[in-house]
C-alpha cells in the first residue's frame, strides 16, 4: 500500500470514529422529542440521525465489499484458466474444487 493510500485510509477511519461518536453523543445527550411517539418510553430527539448514520456506514460497505471484489479479479475472474498457475486443471474449464463439481450442480 503506497504512502499516500495509507494517510488517506488513516484520515478516513478517524473522520468516520468523529462522525459516529458526534451522532451517537446527538443521541444519548440530545434531550427528548417534543411530542412523544410512545408516551411510555424514552424518545430521543435524534434517532433519525443515528437511523441515517447506520444506513449510509452500511451502504458503504457495501459498495466498498463489492468494488473490492471486482479490483481483485481484474481478469474477469478467469484465474481458473491459467494453466501457469493451476496445471492439474489445465484440461478443464473449471477446477475439481469449484462448485459445479461439489455435488450440488448436475451436469
Amino acid at each position: 500500500m503506497s504512502k499516500l493510500t495509507y494517510k488517506v485510509s488513516y484520515y478516513v477511519l478517524y473522520a468516520m470514529f468523529a462522525l459516529i461518536v458526534i451522532v451517537l453523543g446527538l443521541f444519548y445527550f440530545g434531550g427528548q422529542m417534543e411530542t412523544p411517539l410512545v408516551y411510555d418510553m424514552d424518545n430521543p430527539a435524534n434517532t433519525d440521525a443515528l437511523l441515517y448514520l447506520m444506513y449510509g456506514l452500511f451502504g458503504i460497505a457495501v459498495v466498498a465489499t463489492v468494488v473490492a471484489a471486482i479490483a481483485t479479479h481484474p481478469n474477469g475472474f478467469h484465474e481458473f484458466e491459467n494453466p501457469k498457475l493451476y496445471p492439474d486443471t489445465a484440461h478443464a474449464k473449471y477446477p475439481k474444487e469449484s462448485i459445479l463439481h461439489t455435488g450440488l450442480f448436475k451436469q
